[in-house]
């Protein structure tokens, strides 16, 4: 901008000594053509010197500006912000690192838990299989990790277990207590088997399998079945015991 207001100078001077010097030489111009040219060379001095004082008045502008931003501490917002940067990326760096240590902790404590799901389904799978056989021939059992039977797989195809008919479904529930009371006999903690008023929804063949189920069950771990309806389980076998009314009343 300096440059240009000192061009602007030589300009307005160049401009000076030319109509200086048509005043000092005739050079045979008529007085009106002398006259024009002064006229002209005055016009140009005024617009330079215009220009130079607008020049003035837009140096004296900027350097104001320059004077108001170093006053308000633009060096020293400058430095703030990159402290500011300088401490984000150390705190991107540490999330960054603790994002993969919290991802490889899940992915230790996924293996874990499947492989003790799979510890604890395994025993109970393995006797549970069995007697689902003896049940649904060629079949098998599919369970979530909250150890429900979610669904059965037999032809080739999974039923969810939710769509099964109320009989099969008591049935399997019934196969799934056999199951876990013969792992607990066989860790020395037997339990009882207790059903009430059960396999009111089966058929006459399915009924059929699972006394000669309930038989071979009732060698490893003791089974007690209420009922009401004597007729329905007189094919079952086994100790048969009544309750009596007491002289008293009782």
């Amino acid at each position: 901008m300096e440059n240009q207001l000192a061009k602007a100078e030589e300009v307005a001077k160049l401009a000076r000594d030319a109509l200086d010097t048509v005043r000092r030489e005739d050079s045979g111009e008529t007085l009106d053509a002398v006259d024009a040219r002064i006229e002209r060379l005055g016009k140009l001095s005024s617009q330079r010197l215009g220009d130079i004082q607008n020049l003035k008045i837009e140096i004296g502008r900027l350097r104001s500006v320059i004077y108001i931003l170093e006053g308000d501490g633009i060096e020293e917002k400058i430095q703030r912000l990159k402290r500011d940067r300088e401490r984000l990326d150390r705190e991107r760096t540490l999330f960054e690192r603790e994002t993969r240590t919290l991802g490889l902790l899940k992915s230790v404590l996924s293996d874990a838990e499947r492989e003790a799901r799979e510890r604890l389904l395994a025993p109970i799978v393995r006797r549970l299989h069995p007697y689902l056989n003896a049940l649904f021939p060629g079949s098998s059992l599919s369970v979530d990790e909250q150890f429900r039977v979610t669904g059965v797989i037999r032809s080739g195809g999974e039923e969810e277990f939710g769509r099964l008919s109320d009989g099969t479904r008591e049935q399997i529930a019934i196969l799934t207590r056999l199951a876990f009371a013969e792992m607990l006999a066989e860790q020395g903690k037997p339990a009882t088997i207790i059903l009430d008023d059960a396999l009111v929804f089966s058929d006459d063949e399915r009924m059929e399998r699972m006394f000669d189920i309930l038989n071979a069950a009732a060698k490893k771990t003791q089974i007690v079945i209420l009922t009401c309806r004597r007729h329905l389980f007189a094919g079952l076998g086994g100790a048969r015991l009544n309750i009596l009314q007491s002289a008293n009343g009782t």
